[in-house]
């Protein structure tokens, strides 16, 4: 018989003939046993339901430690001096730094790329003009997906020095070489 069955007259013809016969002994006995029974079957409860929990705490524990380095990443993402875009697989922006929209203008996300490109040139150089500034654009493919991350650094202020020739360059040249060397109590070298 079942848990879930009906005891009905079919139901108690099924049973042995000596079912309802028990003396006292027995029944004494199948008591005992029940108890017992119980008892093993509350203290598993009772484990299996500190398992549960302690697995429970384990989980918040684990979001809390992901939700943390995923904010932390943020963070550092939105502090990065230069632009960081993610391209979709159709060249499509899902995500972009403060640092990209300070370089490219919004908007951005939801932009093609190449909508994105429409808005300055490419120089013989290689670099982005774009709203008087030199762009300097690095593209990388992400694994696993079809992504594609772009960096944008602003180069302005290098190619400034370049009308002035080698000179200028040899200048900051030789004081980055100089930087090494130990000073004087006067200052110099």
């Amino acid at each position: 018989m079942t848990m879930n069955q009906t005891v009905t007259p079919e139901v108690l013809k099924q049973l042995p003939a000596d079912f309802f016969d028990l003396d006292q002994d027995n029944l004494s006995e199948a008591e005992s046993a029940l108890r017992q029974g119980y008892r093993e079957l509350s203290g598993h409860v009772a484990k299996l339901s500190s398992e549960l929990e302690a697995a429970r705490l384990a989980r918040r524990k684990e979001n809390r430690e992901r939700e943390n380095l995923l904010n932390r990443f943020a963070t550092m993402l939105d502090a990065l001096p230069g632009g960081v875009i993610i391209l979709d697989s159709n060249d499509a922006i899902t995500e972009a730094n403060p640092q990209a929209r300070a370089l490219l203008g919004e908007p951005l996300e939801g932009q093609s790329w190449t909508a994105i490109e429409q808005r300055g040139r490419f120089n013989a150089q290689g670099s982005f003009e774009m709203r008087g500034r030199r762009l300097n654009i690095s593209t990388c493919p992400l694994p696993g997906g079809g992504e594609t991350i772009v960096l944008v650094s602003d180069i302005t202020a290098q190619h400034t020095l370049q009308p002035c020739g080698d000179g200028a360059a040899r200048l900051v040249q030789r004081r980055t070489d100089l930087d090494g060397f130990p000073r004087r109590k006067d200052g110099g070298l």
